[in-house]
């Protein structure tokens, strides 16, 4: 027998055969589950705190601004109706919503005086 004959019937005892499947860990699967869950839980927390916050649902906010007895909807309203009246409402509202510049202590008194 020769070298050749012996390495034939050694490769004849091995049969072709379909691979498998190769090995799934599925490890990074329920890794990701728990994250997820973990994303869940904190966003259930965090609506939960905003939902239970001490005072966000008692306190109303007003629909419309007040300008110390001016709304914005009257002003709106004296817009429509016209300029004349538009200036009256703004003059009305101006020493409670403007500072007042050429009061004493501004910063454009002092400089003025300079």
């Amino acid at each position: 027998m020769h070298f050749s004959d012996d390495l034939e019937r050694y490769l004849r005892q091995f049969t072709p055969r379909v691979p498998t499947r190769p090995h799934v860990d599925r490890v990074p699967h329920l890794h990701a589950r728990w994250q997820l869950a973990a994303a869940v839980l904190l966003v259930c927390i965090g609506l939960a705190a905003v939902w239970l916050m001490p005072g966000t649902t008692s306190q109303l906010v007003s629909a419309q601004p007040r300008i110390d007895g001016v709304t914005s909807g009257a002003l709106r309203r004296a817009a429509l109706s016209g300029p004349g009246e538009f200036d009256a409402s703004l003059d009305a509202a101006q020493p409670h919503t403007l500072v007042a510049v050429d009061a004493p202590g501004t910063v454009l008194q002092t400089l003025a005086t300079e």
